[in-house]
């Protein structure tokens, strides 16, 4: 059974039309750059994350016309929603293996534009998770990130450990509804 597609969520924006996911592209894209002109000057992340993340904006800046193809079929692409505010943008991807929380981004990082999205939107994704029994996978190099995502998605725990580029990778398994515990399939059940 192909896994379902997140749910909408009240008060918060998800890109349909082809203009409102124009204008998420260049969200996408002008936001990712300014996430990482932000990451280069943070100092809490360490010097070899902190110059990767310089690369990535000198890069992205470099190669700006790529950059904005590469977010306009990212915002096109028909296994994503993306859930936007005016300030925040937090996409899920469907896969086989479960749903994967990715291109988190906002218009001013550090400011708790993406902290109020996801107070939106995680309480909304757990249940219907838990409900039809979807994984939550999540990728970021932000150990800041990582931690904000594990204290508001119980059950989310690092996978592995931090990748040589400096990923975090995280995952919530299907939990039982009654329990709370990691759902054990039966044997040839695809859960």
């Amino acid at each position: 059974m192909p896994t379902p597609y997140p749910p909408l969520v009240d008060g918060v924006t998800s890109p349909a039309t082809a203009q409102q996911r124009a204008e998420l592209a260049h969200h996408l894209a002008s936001w990712a750059l300014v996430g990482y002109a932000h990451a280069a000057r943070d100092g809490g992340r360490g010097v070899p994350a902190r110059a990767l993340a310089g690369l990535f904006w000198v890069v992205g800046s470099l190669i700006w016309p790529i950059v904005k193809v590469v977010a306009r079929r990212t915002a096109h692409d028909p296994s994503r929603r993306f859930y936007a505010t005016p300030d925040a943008i937090l996409g899920v991807r469907v896969t086989p293996d479960g749903w994967h929380i990715e291109d988190h981004v906002s218009r001013t990082p550090g400011e708790g534009h993406g902290k109020r999205l996801r107070q939106l939107v995680v309480p909304t994704l757990l249940a219907y998770a838990d409900e039809h029994h979807i994984a939550l996978h999540l990728t970021t190099r932000s150990p800041k990130l990582a931690a904000a995502f594990q204290a508001e998605a119980p059950g989310l725990h690092q996978v592995g450990h931090r990748s040589p580029f400096g990923l975090i990778h995280l995952q919530r398994e299907i939990l039982c509804g009654l329990c709370g515990e990691p759902f054990a399939a039966a044997e040839g059940d695809p859960a």
